[in-house]
C-alpha cells in the first residue's frame, strides 16, 4: 500500500527540502521503498538537490515541469507529460528507486 509523507511549514528556512531530499534518499536506499519527490516549491531547491541544473532546464524548455501540468490547464494546452516528467534514478547517489516530479521557478508566474 502506498504511503503519502507531506513536509509542509509556510516559514522558510526550517529544512523542509533537507528532511524530504534524505528522507527520501533513505527511504530508497535503506528500505528498498520506492519513493516519489513532487517538488511543489518554486524555489525548486528539491528539484535542483536530486537533478543538475541543466538537466532542470532540458525539463523545463520540454514542459515537462509541475508548472506545466498546471499550465497545461489553465490554458487549455497538452504539453505536459507524465511519463517524460518523471526523473528516475535521481540523486547525486542514482538511487534506482527514487524518482522526482521536478518543479520550476515559473509557478511564481502562474495566477487563478
Amino acid at each position: 500500500m502506498a504511503k503519502v509523507i507531506s513536509v509542509i511549514n509556510l516559514k522558510g528556512g526550517v529544512a523542509k527540502t533537507t528532511t524530504t531530499v534524505q528522507l527520501a534518499e533513505c527511504l530508497s536506499l535503506e528500505f528498498g521503498k520506492r519513493v516519489l519527490v513532487v517538488d511543489l516549491d518554486p524555489q525548486t531547491n528539491a528539484t535542483i538537490a536530486l537533478i543538475s541544473e541543466e538537466k532542470w532546464e532540458e525539463l523545463d524548455g520540454k514542459k515537462q515541469t509541475l508548472y506545466h501540468l498546471f499550465s497545461d490547464r489553465l490554458e487549455k494546452t497538452k504539453h505536459f507529460n507524465i511519463d517524460n516528467a518523471i526523473q528516475r534514478e535521481v540523486s547525486d547517489l542514482r538511487i534506482p528507486k527514487l524518482s522526482l516530479l521536478p518543479s520550476s521557478i515559473r509557478f511564481i508566474d502562474i495566477r487563478v
